[in-house]
């Protein structure tokens, strides 16, 4: 079993070089600068190994003597899953690349957002951003209404007859309540949604830069002792899902918001008469009800499926290393 498991984790390696291109430069150089701590990470396990064995051989206590070995085996199989890390990474990016130029395709949507993005990585970064944009435009536009509302529901004609007094009349009074709807789509959805999207925004790119030069070095130097071995392993199977997995989640994400909700045929009576209101703009405006109820699914619905399913990707990563010990 770890001979088929090894082979699957060289697997890779036939097709890695065919993306090398798209990988994120800020990918490079994060490896530039976790090189050092896996140099440091092996010089020390490399250490252990030698003084243990030194030390079973002296003083001929078998048990130094095989906790080298077993140590030195773990080692290889440590550079190996390192090795098969940055293989499955570029194998995935030449599949993702692949997936979503099929799925673009299958669309017949032109590509006008994020068109520039080189690889799943990018494209994930990308979206979100530009969904954090439109949701900061969209609490903008809803601050701006209503404090506009408020200020026009405010204008009052008044006369004033000799002998008879001053009579007041307001013009626009019920611009009050155009200016209390603006707030509470502010308040329970918008500004909700904005803080969502940036957060997640924020993690995705912190995950996508620091796990590879955090938990990927943490995780090895965990696998070097029996009693943490473990955690290593989930460590890794984590660096792996966040990699490959969870930008694929945000770039299907992207996918759903940019060109499957913003796809709605307006010229539908049907469609007309559910977006189309005297508040909010008209049907395929920036601002139309379509414009804000899509915010939902992206700041609520789809981060929990993300994690969700996440979570079990990673678990049948981590069930498949720990046939390596």
């Amino acid at each position: 079993m770890k001979n088929i498991f090894i082979l699957l984790l060289l697997f890779p390696f036939l097709f890695s070089f065919s993306c090398e291109s798209a990988i994120d430069q800020s990918f490079t150089e994060a490896w530039e600068d976790v090189a050092l701590i896996f140099g440091a990470v092996f010089l020390f396990t490399i250490a252990i190994i030698t003084i243990a064995y030194i030390y079973g051989m002296a003083m001929s206590n078998p048990h130094a003597v095989v906790f080298a070995k077993d140590e030195l085996f773990h080692l290889f199989m440590s550079i190996l899953i390192i090795l098969s890390v940055f293989g499955i990474i570029i194998f995935f990016c030449y599949v993702g690349s692949f997936f979503f130029s099929s799925v673009y395709t299958a669309l017949g949507t032109p590509i006008s957002v994020c068109s520039g993005s080189s690889s799943v990585t990018e494209l994930s970064i990308c979206y979100t951003s530009q969904m954090e944009n439109e949701a900061k435009s969209l609490v903008e536009y809803a601050i701006t209404s209503s404090v506009n509302d408020e200020m026009d529901s405010t204008w009052i004609f008044s006369f004033n007859f000799p002998l008879m007094g001053t009579t007041s009349t307001p013009t626009k009074a019920f611009k009050k309540a155009y200016a209390m709807n603006y707030d509470a789509i502010n308040s329970m959805l918008a500004t909700p949604a904005l803080i969502s999207i940036s957060m997640q925004n924020i993690l995705l790119k912190s995950a996508l830069k620091f796990s590879i030069a955090i938990l990927l070095p943490f995780a090895i130097l965990l696998r070097v002792f029996l009693a943490t071995r473990q955690m290593g392993n989930i460590l890794i199977a984590a660096v792996i899902a966040i990699q490959v997995f969870l930008p694929l989640m945000y770039a299907i994400n992207g996918i759903m918001y940019f060109h499957v909700f913003q796809d709605t045929d307006c010229t539908n009576p049907n469609y007309a008469e559910v977006f189309d209101d005297h508040l909010l703009k008209e049907c395929g405006s920036q601002y139309s009800f379509l414009s804000y109820a899509r915010l939902a699914p992206q700041a609520i619905f789809l981060p929990n499926l993300t994690i969700a399913v996440m979570v079990t990707f990673l678990s049948s990563i981590n069930k498949a290393l720990r046939v390596l010990g």
